[in-house]
């Protein structure tokens, strides 16, 4: 198979999107598809690679997955089942000028299904990452234009360090914002006695003749633009 890595089209979100609708057209069994999402390099904007369009596919019970063969048959893949990693379905479409492939994960396969997602997202946002892992592809494409598997074992060890990278961050962040939260949540919580204690016994600083029910309507206004405000966007 020949290594060709170009540069970055908009047509590549495209083809994921028209792909995905035939996926999900053809099925006989809707309810099993959970998702599917755009992986890999072309799901990067601004990023070379090579013109192949990476498909997640996320099921409900791989098991049903292997009854509707004949469906992605139909739609020009050679279904090659595990094809080397446990749990995964792979599948690949137009031979020597592959155009798009699928790795497909039961919905419970977390760690193979978030170790595609974060990389993808990482070098969404790190750029400088992004044109490293370029430069490497372009070096590689290079070197061995006609051997898919030593371009593919040349870019693993890279591949491994970002993914290392983009999950530690990912576990991070969300510690971060389980933080956050709980910060808010205890102001929050705060903000709320003090009010409800004026309530009862007046605000020093404001007039005496606002009733009961006006200051409840005073502090859910209150309360309610502290809660917009203090949410992440």
């Amino acid at each position: 198979m020949k290594v060709n890595v170009v540069d970055y089209s908009l047509d590549w979100e495209k083809s994921f999107d028209q792909e995905a609708k035939k996926i999900r057209k053809s099925a006989r069994h809707q309810e099993n598809l959970v998702s599917i999402l755009h992986i890999g390099s072309t799901s990067v904007p601004a990023l070379k690679a090579k013109p192949i369009i990476d498909m997640m596919l996320i099921v409900e019970d791989i098991a049903v997955l292997d009854q509707e063969r004949d469906v992605f048959e139909t739609l020009g893949y050679e279904y090659m089942g595990e094809y080397g990693l446990p749990g995964r379905r792979y599948m690949r479409k137009g031979g020597d000028e592959r155009t798009h492939q699928i790795h497909a994960y039961q919905y419970d396969n977390s760690n193979e299904i978030l170790r595609h997602v974060v990389f993808r997202d990482y070098l969404i946002q790190h750029e400088k990452t992004a044109r490293e892992y370029e430069k490497l592809k372009t070096q590689l494409a290079s070197l061995y234009p006609d051997d898919i598997e030593d371009y593919n074992k040349g870019k693993n060890d890279f591949v491994k360090k970002i993914e290392k990278r983009a999950l530690m961050e990912y576990w991070k962040k969300k510690e971060e914002n389980r933080r956050k939260r709980k910060r808010r949540g205890t102001i929050f919580k705060m903000l709320l006695g003090l009010l409800m204690f004026f309530m009862f016994f007046g605000f020093p600083f404001l007039p005496t003749r606002h009733s009961y029910y006006g200051w409840v309507e005073v502090a859910e206004k209150i309360l309610w633009k502290i809660h917009i405000n203090s949410w992440p966007m």
